[in-house]
């Protein structure tokens, strides 16, 4: 037992590095995007995939985890911010903030 007198919880193993290769999905991308689609095949799920690799292009590659901010304030036990007032907070105190592919807002 360490000095607080809890048990340790332990996880892992935990992957640290980039999750996407930011080529492949730049590429994946680039079709989707295109207003001329010259390929024969028809996405009935285009515009959620467009999406999901917008916010994959977007997510801080460098950065292994993340936290959501209704778990950062029921710690806190305060009421949660609009995510859009927290991020611009954030980016004015100098952070950087990204979206995550799971959960983008």
């Amino acid at each position: 037992m360490p000095e607080t007198g809890a048990f340790f919880k332990v996880g892992g193993p935990i992957w640290l590095g980039p999750l996407h290769d930011m080529n492949v999905v730049k590429q994946a991308l680039q079709p989707l995007s295109s207003k001329e689609n010259k390929s024969e095949m028809v996405l009935a799920t285009k515009e959620r995939l467009r999406g999901l690799l917008t916010t994959v292009s977007e997510e801080l590659n460098d950065v292994p985890l993340f936290y959501t901010l209704p778990d950062i304030c029921q710690v806190l036990g305060c009421r949660t911010p609009p995510m859009q007032q927290f991020r611009a907070a954030l980016q004015n105190a100098g952070y950087r903030v990204s979206g995550y592919h799971k959960d983008p807002h």
